[in-house]
């Protein structure tokens, strides 16, 4: 999980791309949550990005046959 990790000082740039990078929905959802000092402070657009980013990956696991 440290490579989910931003270092210190990280832009927030880097941050939305490194998240969109992640590969399912629960990297991102711990993405997220190792880095929840860069997430409150995104606009508000970009966490509801990364929200519906969520829930489609979430549903196409689902779909796929990856149920938790």
């Amino acid at each position: 999980m440290n490579e989910l990790k931003v270092e210190k000082g990280t832009s927030f740039i880097e941050f939305y791309y490194r998240g969109l990078d992640t590969q399912t929905a629960e990297e991102l959802l711990a993405y997220i949550r190792i880095n929840k000092w860069y997430f409150d402070r995104q606009k508000e657009e970009i966490k509801e990005q990364f929200r519906r980013i969520y829930q489609i990956r979430k549903r196409n696991e689902v779909r796929n046959g990856k149920k938790d």
